[in-house]
């Protein structure tokens, strides 16, 4: 069996473990998304075959995304000085904070990405292909692989993040109950300071 502090210190390796796996997984989009071509519009088709310029939500959920981006490169620093040390054991509020923001941009992509705005968003895209509405031609195949490639890491983002919030908030309960590190060692301490106080006061013969 598990120690307390042995079980926190797994919990601390594992919130590393998926904070850098998410910052890994952001870097892989980032870069398909720059090394592959995109979709191209080609004029007079639906704008559900092919989806039109951003809209003004899309704009909005993409400043979203690239703020959790952000936040998920911050939220690797603290897990990284809690895996490390445990002189900084109040770290995991921070860390609490940072995942509540993230659970609110990620609601936010997961609302846009489950509805239909304008029936113009990537997804409607892969789906009308998925479903042989939309036909793609040589050109297209490539960019088309790449979209969907790139949702993958999307939705490894989703699924990791909600274990990390899920481990995050377990963390947290342990350190508010049994402290971390030198706290869990302080009453051992004082007790063996008071038996040898104890001692000390004894007369002597």
């Amino acid at each position: 069996m598990l120690t307390v502090a042995e079980l926190q210190w797994v919990l601390r390796l594992i919130l590393f473990s998926l904070s850098t796996t998410i910052v890994f997984c952001y870097g892989m989009e980032a870069f398909i998304e720059y090394i592959y071509p995109k979709i191209v519009f080609p004029p007079g088709q639906s704008a559900y075959c092919y989806p039109k310029d951003p809209s003004e939500v899309s704009t909005i959920l993409g400043s979203f995304r690239d703020i959790d981006m952000i936040l998920s490169i911050i939220l690797t620093i603290p897990c990284f000085i809690l895996l490390i040390t445990t002189s900084y054991p109040n770290i995991h509020y921070l860390i609490t904070i940072l995942c509540a923001a993230r659970l609110f941009f990620l609601g936010s992509s997961l609302v846009h990405a489950s509805s239909q705005f304008n029936r113009n968003t990537p997804l409607d895209f892969i789906y009308a292909v998925t479903q042989k509405v939309c036909h793609l031609d040589e050109s297209q195949e490539k960019a088309y692989s790449a979209l969907l490639v790139s949702y993958v890491f999307r939705g490894l983002e989703g699924v990791i993040t909600f274990y990390f919030i899920t481990f995050a908030f377990v963390n947290s309960v342990l350190i508010c109950m049994f402290g971390l590190g030198q706290e869990q060692n302080q009453p051992q301490k004082t007790e063996e300071a008071a038996e040898v106080h104890q001692l000390e006061e004894l007369p002597t013969r």
